[in-house]
């Protein structure tokens, strides 16, 4: 979430047991590769290795209340749709584990309420890829296309608040090789990384 405001808004506000942020100071949120259902993702992920159990307790064993398209749907909903902010969705083709079914779905729910939503989706792209394989396959700048996405989604929020965008952080020195990792190891970690 681009959160905007004082510093006692950008911290975390503690209501009810749960955590929350006034939405009219969310000025953008990004949502990559999510379980936006988790009803239906709760056997995927249980086969994928994440016991259901455990999957339960991660959501207080409420998936109703962390579930986004069913918060949408709910009529609890309505009061504060008005306040959301641009939403940017991004997933991965490849994705096993949160199927691009989740971010197709979220978008038509948010689409349905007249909310403002982007989508893209990054093709043969896993799961873990976005964060994981494809920052330590390529950190010189143009090399990871959903980084360049969400850097350019930051720079354009700034400028609509007047400050000027801070430069790209990932950019390094040309003279080391443009992998973090030999790209040999992760296409091995992608064989046995259950995600």
């Amino acid at each position: 979430m681009i959160i905007d405001g004082p510093p006692e808004w950008t911290s975390k506000i503690k209501s009810n047991d749960h955590i929350r942020w006034p939405a009219h100071k969310i000025k953008s949120f990004i949502g990559i590769s999510g379980p936006y259902s988790l009803k239906e993702d709760r056997d995927v992920f249980h086969k994928r290795g994440l016991h259901t159990e455990i999957f339960m307790r991660i959501f207080e064993n409420s998936l109703s209340f962390y579930s986004p398209i069913l918060r949408i749907n709910d009529p609890s909903f309505e009061p504060i749709a008005n306040q959301m902010p641009p939403i940017y969705l991004m997933h991965g083709t490849s994705d096993k584990t949160c199927t691009v079914d989740n971010t197709i779905n979220l978008s038509k729910t948010l689409e349905k309420r007249k909310l403002k939503v982007t989508t893209k989706y990054y093709r043969g792209t896993s799961h873990s890829g976005p964060i994981l394989e494809d920052l330590m396959n390529s950190i010189s700048e143009g090399n990871s296309a959903i980084v360049d996405d969400i850097v350019n989604i930051v720079q354009a929020q700034e400028l609509l608040q007047h400050r000027k965008p801070e430069p790209s952080s990932y950019v390094v020195n040309s003279d080391f090789p443009n992998y973090m990792i030999h790209p040999f190891l992760l296409e091995l970690a992608k064989l046995v990384n259950p995600f």
